[in-house]
Parts: C-alpha cells; structure tokens; sequence
C-alpha cells in the first residue's frame, strides 16, 4: 500500500465530518434567522408602537434580510448536497468557493439583520 492511498483514505472521513460540521452550522443559523423573523413579527405590536415610522422601517429591512439569510441556508445546504453527489468522492472539499461563498453571505445577512432588528426595537425598550 502506497502512503498515498491511506492519506487519501484517512482524509476522506475528515473531509465527511468537516462537511457535516458545515451543514449543521447552516441549520442553526437558517433556524436562528427563522425564529427571529417569526418573534418579531408576531410581537410587533408589543415592541414598536404603531406611529413610530422609522423604527418600522427598520423592522421590516430586518426582515428582508434575515429572509434573505435563510434563503442563502437553503442555497448553502444545495450546494453541498450537490457536491457530495460528485462521482470523485476522494476530491470532496467542504472549502470550496460554491460552499463558502453562501455560507459566508448568510453569516452577513443574519447579522445585517440583527442589527436592523436592534436598532428598531432599542429606541422603544422600557416605555
């Protein structure tokens, strides 16, 4: 046996579990966006008051983009699902751009989106 093939052999669990590691960070943060969306539009009433236009502003941004969070999840979870269906398994790379690109703009969008949630809410904490 060459040194070789038990790199590649020991390489392609490490690469299993990396990817697993991936999909399971994007389900927490498509989750996380998700609840945060749900909250904030089932407590609107109770969190900003119906004359306060900007903050409303504010909230509704923060929805678009934590939606647009979860939708780069989703695109995240293809792209990986697309690239353990590759015939070269030995070549799976949980690095490559199709698979960190999505995960890096859901990262982005979902903290846009706390904070556009913030600063809607902030102004009308403790009234």
């Amino acid at each position: 046996m060459t040194p070789n093939g038990q790199e590649t052999r020991d390489r392609q669990p490490r690469q299993l579990k990396a990817i697993d590691a991936v999909i399971e960070f994007t389900k927490h943060q498509t989750t996380f966006a998700a609840i945060l969306v749900g909250l904030s539009i089932t407590l609107n009433k109770d969190l900003i008051p119906a004359t306060a236009g900007q903050s409303l502003k504010y909230l509704s941004c923060s929805w678009y983009v934590l939606l647009m969070s979860i939708t780069s999840g989703f695109i995240t979870l293809g792209a990986i699902v697309s690239h353990l269906r590759r015939d070269d398994k030995e070549k799976l790379d949980p690095y490559t751009l199709l698979i960190r690109l999505p995960i890096i703009f859901q990262i982005a969008f979902l903290a846009i989106g706390i904070a556009l949630l913030i600063a809607a809410v902030s102004p009308h904490m403790g009234q």
